[in-house]
């Protein structure tokens, strides 16, 4: 079996079944129906591509259609994903990423442009900051809050913004922008790791970008001062460093789908983008992602990898990569006698749902990377 046809097995059991929510993984914050709903129309949209099967294209409309609920979009602001007390009810900028290229992609297989139109409509609800070269999260019911502290949800909302890349003038600006500014918001370890937060020096933000950062350090238990460091060993920046390692191909999956749209962006044809890449081909990655409660688990590696590689290379080599990947994920995870991902994680309903990010590589790729 190869991954295209596992993937359709996966579809074509959940035919006829309701999506439900799950609770981002090892976080547990309660979800929505959007991310899930999102993901599987996405899912569906590639199920039909291959097949023609209309029962993907009435599934992948029912998707879309539930995402124009009022519900889910309650204020004609941004989409409602989590209900969890202390957090923003949007997810910051990467729940807002996940509805929007689900709804682009919808577009694409049906052709009613009402389901892109709303999605630029919240692309163009979001404030940006051309200073910082970063967006400002925006709740459900309109404020404009801080900017998003975490870097993978700044690159995630580009990712989404890059399917405007070549229509719309703001959207190409602004991305544009984005990449101006990478260098001063992102950082690359030595060995080609990124640095999970944006890790400007805190004493001159100020105001909510400051404090959002503050935030994000204390819940993963490093306090502010210590991110002046450069990285000494102690149990703090271990611990950052291990989230660092678990959303690696997460990032560069949407660093990925930037480069598809966008691939005149210099940034791509740097030095510090190869570091990037070249830590996916790092054997010793292996290792360090057995064990990670953020790899696997959640940001499952096996489905992001084989993306990753087949946009670089699809050469024998790598694609020996992409399949020890997938079929670990696999291993690691799957429940052959259930067609989910309920195995040594938290939250199977998303983590099956996340299956989409395999299905987005090329097809061809996907049929030589065998089970």
């Amino acid at each position: 079996m190869n991954a295209k046809e596992f993937i359709l097995g996966i579809a074509k059991n959940q035919l006829g079944k309701s999506i439900e929510p799950g609770h981002n993984g090892p976080y547990f914050d309660p979800e929505t129906l959007v991310r899930n709903t999102a993901h599987w129309l996405i899912i569906y949209a590639r199920c039909f591509e291959w097949t023609r099967d209309n029962e993907f294209k009435e599934g992948l409309i029912d998707m879309a259609e539930e995402l124009l609920l009022k519900k889910h979009f309650p204020a004609d602001a941004s989409f409602y994903h989590r209900e969890k007390e202390g957090k923003d009810k949007c997810n910051g900028l990467v729940g807002q990423a996940w509805s929007i290229e689900a709804l682009v992609k919808a577009t694409e297989i049906t052709n009613e442009s009402k389901y892109k139109e709303l999605a630029k409509k919240v692309f163009h609800n979001h404030t940006f900051n051309s200073e910082f070269g970063l967006w400002h999260i925006l709740e459900v019911d309109g404020r404009k809050i801080e900017l998003d502290p975490t870097f993978n949800h700044q690159l995630w909302f580009a990712s989404a913004v890059s399917h405007f890349y070549k229509d719309d003038e703001v959207a190409k600006s602004q991305v544009d922008q984005f990449f101006k500014k990478i260098d001063e918001n992102l950082t690359i370890l030595k060995n080609g790791l990124i640095f999970h937060p944006i890790d400007r020096s805190l004493d001159i933000l100020g105001g909510g970008f400051k404090n959002a950062i503050s935030n994000v350090l204390k819940r993963i238990y490093i306090h502010p001062a210590q991110i002046k460091r450069r990285f000494k060993p102690n149990e703090f920046t271990r611990k950052l460093v291990d989230k660092s390692i678990g959303y690696h191909t997460f990032n560069l999956f949407a660093f990925e789908v930037i480069k598809r749209n966008a691939p005149e962006l210099s940034f791509f044809n740097t030095k510090g983008y190869q570091k990037i890449l070249d830590y996916v081909l790092n054997p010793d990655l292996r290792k360090l992602l057995d064990g990670n409660k953020y790899a696997y688990p959640y940001n499952a590696p096996g489905f992001e990898i084989p993306f990753v590689i087949s946009q670089i290379d699809t050469h024998d080599q790598y694609l020996e990569i992409s399949t020890y990947y997938f079929k670990e994920q696999v291993n690691q995870t799957y429940n052959k006698d259930q067609f989910v991902f309920s195995n040594n994680n938290p939250d199977p309903k998303t983590l099956t749902a996340r299956i989409y990010e395999l299905s987005l590589t090329n097809t061809e790729y996907l049929e030589r990377i065998l089970l």
